[in-house]
């Protein structure tokens, strides 16, 4: 019986992270981002603010991208491009499954414009995209946004 019960459990464990062949039922767009100027999104130290777009929206068999920009506000409400001097970074992670996906590639386009390839979210569900901002591979900063994939 011990034997049964050990079997069943390994087997759903294995087969809830396993790619589902799915389509997306959701809205990607970020949930609290509305416009640009709002500054919703923001690196919790710095205070630097992000806005992100998708150019390309991933499914269940090909990888997205998406450009965001970071910048800051002056106190008469004008908006400057703020460049990360160190590293920034894209972790795709699920809160509710405690894993990641592969990784995300950022490259640097303009002042503070980066665009992240290589986006794919391995299931559907609650998952956070996580800016950061590391230097010598630690994380110094970041901000997180919650979508629904």
């Amino acid at each position: 019986m011990f034997g049964k019960l050990f079997l069943t459990i390994s087997l759903l464990v294995l087969a809830a992270c396993a790619k589902p062949n799915w389509a997306p039922t959701r809205s990607l767009d970020p949930i609290s981002q509305s416009e640009e100027a709002a500054c919703s999104l923001k690196f919790s130290k710095s205070g630097v603010c992000i806005y992100w777009k998708w150019e390309k929206h991933p499914n269940e068999s090909d990888v997205g991208s998406f450009v965001f920009k970071t910048y800051t506000i002056d106190e008469d409400g004008s908006m400057n491009a703020a460049d990360i001097q160190d590293d920034m970074n894209v972790e795709l992670w699920m809160p509710d499954m405690s894993h990641g996906s592969s990784p995300v590639e950022v490259s640097k386009t303009a002042v503070g414009t980066y665009r992240a390839d290589e986006v794919f979210f391995i299931m559907p569900g609650k998952w956070e995209i996580k800016f950061q901002i590391k230097k010598s591979g630690v994380i110094q900063d970041e901000a997180v946004s919650v979508i629904h994939f």
